[in-house]
């Protein structure tokens, strides 16, 4: 399953350019729909494994396919916040487009908590393979239904506009189309656009932190529900913390102490959860500390994303945003490799100890940049401090 993980990586960086290419030549509504048919094919393929005689490469292959669709989905949030809202709206904004991948995060918990518990892992010696199996389908099937009813919806109703334009000012200031090596020659000319830009590379490390923690939790013999819980109250927690961050960023405009306090806050989580995990801690302490993770986790994407729409204007928040989001998932895609080799063949504690010494190291590392930033736009400061 861990190439199924590394094709979203691998697919982030294509899909990204021709998303960016799609929203800023044809609009929003053609990206839109261009996202959500490919996840809608997607779905349809993944159908497939629900009748006998056809492999499970169907599901594998749909599952790459709606993951393709996951940009077009995505890069609209900063779109609509931007150029739809005003200056004291557009973090809340923002905020309330990120939190969609939270909520399906959560009900894919929720959903596997109702339909699966630790009789089903493969080296339990628990259900059948018939059993497990088919709950893995009723699975399947239940996510598509969902899928269906979520993304239909933006087939029809989507709009290039809104009904009222309350940010003709700031759609000025923005240049109306550059390509990607225009957009990037502009930003890296940028000296805090470069500070953010390393800042975020560091810093987001918290978010492999739920796809990774897993195998980890699988050594200290967390039950199966106490680690889907975790995970769902790691998602409601980083919900609720990106919508008040949302509205502190609008009402304050402090994105650089916002950017120190998250960091500070992404060192801690990650140390609680070596320390919690290390000492067999009981399972409600990690389910809490798991909590305590999901507060940075969405708060460092909207910081930052926000901070440097601002720094990197005239050049859009499409594609600021975009560049530092395809760096990233290449520095994620070595992060979760270099956390494989240094826990391959050691033991358990050690195994543990390596990986979390690398995830806090980088965040550490962020707060020289992140403490480095001006905040300022050809002379005028962006915010307050």
């Amino acid at each position: 399953m861990d190439w199924c993980r590394y094709s979203d990586i691998i697919l982030y960086i294509p899909m990204n350019c021709l998303g960016v290419f799609i929203i800023e030549k044809y609009h929003l509504r053609f990206c839109v729909i261009t996202g959500s048919l490919i996840l809608l094919l997607g779905t349809f393929l993944r159908l497939a494994i629900l009748f006998d005689g056809f492999s499970i490469w169907w599901w594998y292959f749909g599952h790459i396919v709606s993951l393709g669709s996951s940009v077009f989905l995505k890069i609209p949030a900063s779109k609509i916040a931007n150029s739809w809202f005003g200056e004291k709206e557009r973090s809340f904004a923002l905020a309330i487009g990120q939190i969609s991948s939270g909520c399906g995060y959560f009900i894919s918990k929720v959903l596997t908590i109702w339909m699966f518990d630790d009789r089903d892992k493969v080296d339990e010696g628990g259900n059948s393979i018939e059993e497990t199996t088919f709950k893995f389908k009723t699975f399947i099937l239940f996510q598509c239904i969902l899928i269906f009813i979520f993304a239909t919806p933006s087939l029809i109703f989507m709009k290039d506009e809104p009904d009222k334009v309350s940010n003709k000012e700031y759609r000025k200031k923005i240049k109306e189309y550059q390509s990607l090596p225009e957009a990037a020659r502009d930003c890296f000319n940028n000296r805090d656009y470069v500070l953010i830009f390393i800042y975020f590379q560091c810093a987001n490390t918290v978010s492999i932190y739920n796809s990774q923690i897993e195998p980890f939790t699988n050594q200290y013999n967390v039950s199966l529900k106490s680690q889907m819980q975790s995970q769902m109250y790691n998602s409601v927690a980083g919900i609720v913390a990106s919508l008040y961050y949302g509205k502190w960023l609008d009402k304050n405009q402090r994105f650089k102490k916002a950017q120190l306090v998250v960091t500070l806050l992404i060192i801690s989580a990650i140390s609680l959860t070596f320390l919690v995990l290390h000492f067999n801690a009981p399972e409600p302490a990690f389910i809490l500390v798991s909590i305590f993770a999901g507060v940075p986790t969405a708060a460092i994407t909207l910081v930052s994303q926000r901070f440097i729409s601002e720094v990197a204007k005239p050049v859009s928040e499409v594609q600021s945003i975009s560049l530092m989001n395809m760096a990233n998932k290449v520095v994620s895609l070595v992060l979760i490799r270099a956390t494989s080799m240094l826990t391959c063949d050691t033991p358990t504690h050690i195994r543990f100890m390596h990986g979390f010494i690398l995830w806090v190291a980088l965040p550490v590392a962020g707060l020289v940049p992140a403490a480095m930033v001006r905040g300022s736009r050809k002379g005028k400061r962006i915010g307050k401090y």
